[in-house]
């Protein structure tokens, strides 16, 4: 618990033994003591000042290390890299989604298109024209389904 929210806040976390670990850290010094690990260092994965959306962790089970500035440094750099791999495939997916849903817009669109056109078709068969004036027809339905809603929809 302690580990993960050093995470959240964006705080790396190494150690070369876990008896190094704060007081406030007991919880994770017991999950390393269980699972044999001696020495770990877990680095932040973020972007841009946004938050973590994972951890780089590496944990030596064998025997204690330490973990020097200069080590440290180049990992953090590797963190980096990742994270910003991490990101650029979220946001590739994210474009991907919006890209398919507009295409389904579209898609859509041309259906509703191809109806408008049948139904025109049939408002050329019935009322035998070939050259319909749309905004004419239109304003005649309307016209029409406002005059009789007071007979299909009875008032109270």
């Amino acid at each position: 618990p302690w580990t993960r929210s050093q995470m959240l806040a964006g705080c790396p976390v190494a150690f070369s033994a876990p008896e190094e670990l704060p007081q406030q850290a007991a919880v994770d010094r017991e999950t390393c003591r269980r699972f044999g690990i001696r020495s770990a260092m877990a680095l932040p994965l973020a972007v841009g000042g946004e938050p973590p959306i994972g951890a780089l962790g590496l944990n030596s089970l064998r025997v204690q290390r330490e973990w020097p500035d200069a080590l440290v440094k180049r990992l953090q750099l590797v963190a980096q890299i990742v994270a910003t791999a991490l990101s650029r495939r979220r946001h590739e997916l994210g474009r991907r989604a919006s890209e398919e849903r507009l295409s389904a817009g579209a898609e859509l669109a041309g259906l509703a298109r191809e109806h408008d056109e049948l139904r025109l078709a049939g408002v050329d068969a019935l009322f035998g024209a070939d050259d319909v004036d749309v905004d004419r027809v239109g304003h005649y339905c309307s016209d029409f389904a406002f005059s009789n809603a007071s007979s299909i929809v009875p008032t109270m």
